[in-house]
């Protein structure tokens, strides 16, 4: 199947709008090149060239009538506000607010929200509002009279594919039928769901069932059976759907997505119990050879290039091994097996996790590999090797057995006097013996662990995560890598408000440039990478010059601005790299903080109106009411962190990821 690359003909359109961006017609839409349909009008294009993160703004306010009433604006506002009260009501208890208390806290809040957000829309605001739902309202019928499916790609760049809708799934059901990694349990039947409500019922009572046998209720100190048990009603089933992979010219692959709730999936409860038990020994475990990202992985090279006892030289290669299938490596028993053996060796070593037994901790783990069900086109289907990546077990265990892996390839490769690590599916080593001694010691590891799908890489120049290894004659280089098969100048996928997202992305990039680049000169190439990617994207040039003053003024580098100095830029390099360590120690205390309750994480539905008036007078009513007050405040160091949520992004309002089968409505049917 080809694709095409299309963006609109126009330049960037200089239209400024209320949040500081300006209408983008540049980025790119993968389109198969097989359609036969008419063509996009520019206006659609320009909508979705914006990306799958883009929100069109005020999307409430379109459905309200036009003269936009006091009593519709507070309808609609005290609907919104119920995002936030679920969180209030989460968040009171902690601090031992009692009912009475909470109650008057939510009326206060509430009153607050509804007074400040039950805002009309200027003309301008409502006019803008009103065309782009019109216009996302075109392209949702186009995309229905064409049979055509638009969804975002797996690169996680800010781009979408057009295809024929047929065509698409023709190949996501031959995956279904190609792949082991999951096992058909059941139709479902959409003209009576009784019996589907049934069959998953009966699967949370025998999961809860299994935990009461493994757990004495009455000896339970720790509530860890009612920290299991499995509320039916408030379960949310995971669903399958897939993106397409167009890294590879003219071609796309799909990559299938399981989307899980971490919190209220069949093995939600289970996944973050064992967790929070296993991940802390398994993580002292593999810690001397994992790396965290690519600045990390970076710094250790360093490290070990820079030591002379390392024989580093000109005749060094640099490998890397990518495990393609890391997230189902093994089949559930092969799994059991080695978490068997991991309880035993290890686990001893974790004073959190010594009041269960290893049998219990196996038992538990065997449940929840064995109760990952999802709904993928009227069938109801169970993972058979792995488990879905949004549940934090799923990459506790495939670190456990990398854990062993890793440890079968170090003896056979001898690399005491190398340097090695992996991340995640991708490990990275140096080589000074010959080329075919490698591939005969990495082929006969291949073949005793042939469930393992791995790509090879061996030369003097390879990418590593996102970084550009190169060593020449003896001297490490590197840089920011892109694929050559990516599409230039696209923001990455970021989920938010587009304009507070690319800003900070843009000042990570920043940093992550001058971390990565070894010379000053691939640094002001990937900084003009990332200016023109902004620009391109609809940004204004006051947006992004204004951002990248503040980043060279901030770290008391503003002579790079005008003059490329390598010694200067190796100040900054130096700088960035000690910065690593107060970014780590931030972390480290907001994650004290909030084990201590003296952190505050509240989201809150925003469309419109005067946010910092709200923030602050919110903030100024928690903590005059969350703290003790035989305290002062400041002593107490309640720090409290308002993040804005808002409506759905053009991913959302036009992908179609979630099913819109009667399965996935909010009622439920009762027994």
């Amino acid at each position: 199947m080809d694709y095409y690359l299309r963006s609109s003909d126009h330049d960037i359109q200089q239209e400024h709008i209320n949040n500081g961006i300006i209408l983008s017609c540049s980025p790119t839409i993968f389109i198969d090149t097989s359609l036969h349909h008419r063509p996009l009008s520019t206006e659609q294009l320009k909508l979705l060239n914006r990306g799958p993160t883009y929100v069109p703004p005020c999307q409430s306010y379109v459905s309200l009538p036009s003269s936009e009433s006091s009593k519709f604006l507070i309808d609609r506002t005290k609907n919104q506000y119920k995002v936030l009260q679920h969180e209030l009501n989460i968040l009171f208890p902690k601090y031992n607010i009692d009912k009475i208390k909470s109650a008057n806290l939510n009326k206060q809040i509430k009153d607050l929200y509804v007074n400040i957000f039950s805002t009309s829309l200027t003309s301008t605001n409502h006019q803008r509002a009103k065309y782009e739902n019109e216009l996302v309202q075109s392209i949702r019928i186009y995309l229905k009279e064409n049979d055509l499916i638009l969804r975002r790609t797996t690169d996680q760049r800010n781009n979408f594919y057009l295809g024929n809708r047929k065509d698409f799934e023709d190949k996501a059901n031959e995956y279904i039928m190609k792949t082991d990694d999951f096992e058909y349990c059941q139709d479902v039947n959409e003209a009576n769901l009784r019996p589907t409500y049934k069959y998953l019922n009966d699967i949370v009572g025998s999961i809860n069932s299994n935990i009461e046998r493994m757990f004495n209720k009455k000896n339970d100190k720790d509530n860890e059976f009612k920290k299991l048990q499995i509320d039916f009603d408030q379960i949310q089933l995971s669903y399958l759907y897939f993106l397409p992979d167009v890294s590879k010219k003219n071609d796309i692959s799909l990559k299938a997505i399981i989307a899980v709730s971490s919190k209220s999936s069949i093995t939600s409860r289970l996944s973050q119990f064992l967790d929070e038990l296993l991940r802390p020994t398994i993580q002292r475990a593999i810690e001397p050879t994992t790396f965290i990202n690519g600045t990390d992985f970076l710094q250790k090279l360093n490290v070990y290039v820079n030591n002379k006892k390392n024989d580093f030289n000109s005749k060094t290669m640099l490998v890397t091994i990518t495990i393609k299938n890391y997230h189902t490596m093994l089949f559930h028993k092969q799994m059991l097996e080695v978490v068997k053996n991991f309880l035993f060796d290890k686990l001893d070593q974790s004073p959190v996790a010594r009041n269960i037994s290893q049998m219990k901790f196996y038992d538990l783990t065997e449940l929840f590999l064995k109760n990952n069900y999802f709904y993928y086109n009227n069938k109801i289907y169970r993972c058979t090797r792995g488990s879905p990546k949004g549940l934090l077990l799923s990459e506790t265990l495939c670190h456990i057995y990398a854990f062993y892996w890793q440890k079968v390839l170090l003896d056979k490769l001898s690399l005491q006097t190398h340097f090695y690590g992996r991340c995640q599916n991708q490990i990275f080593f140096t080589w000074n013996r010959s080329k075919n001694e490698l591939h005969e010691l990495l082929q006969t590891f291949g073949s005793e662990h042939a469930h393992l799908d791995f790509d090879i890489k061996v030369d003097s120049t390879v990418p590593f995560l996102d970084v550009h290894v190169s060593n020449y004659h003896g001297t490490l280089f590197t840089r920011v890598y892109h694929g050559s098969n990516s599409q230039k100048y696209t923001l990455p996928y970021v989920v938010g408000n587009s304009k507070r997202a690319h800003s900070h992305w843009l000042r990570s990039a920043l940093i992550r440039a001058v971390r990565y680049c070894t010379s000053v000169y691939d640094f002001n190439q990937e900084r003009f990478y990332l200016q023109t990617t902004c620009l391109v994207n609809g940004y204004s040039l006051e947006f992004v010059d204004d951002r990248i003053h503040h980043f060279f003024k901030y770290f008391d580098a503003t002579s790079l601005l005008s003059v490329s100095n390598q010694d200067e830029y190796d100040k900054l390099r130096r700088r960035l790299m000690n910065y690593i360590g107060e970014q780590k120690e931030y972390h480290l205390k907001n994650k004290e903080l909030e084990k201590n309750n003296q952190l505050i994480r509240l989201n809150y539905l925003y469309e419109f109106g005067p946010k910092h008036e709200f923030n602050r007078q919110l903030q100024e009513i928690l903590s005059n009411n969350l703290v003790d007050k035989k305290i002062p405040f400041t002593k107490q160091q309640l720090t409290i962190n308002l993040t804005t949520i808002h409506q759905y992004s053009l991913n959302g309002l036009l992908s179609q990821q979630k099913p819109s089968h009667p399965l996935f409505n909010k009622e439920k049917i009762h027994f």
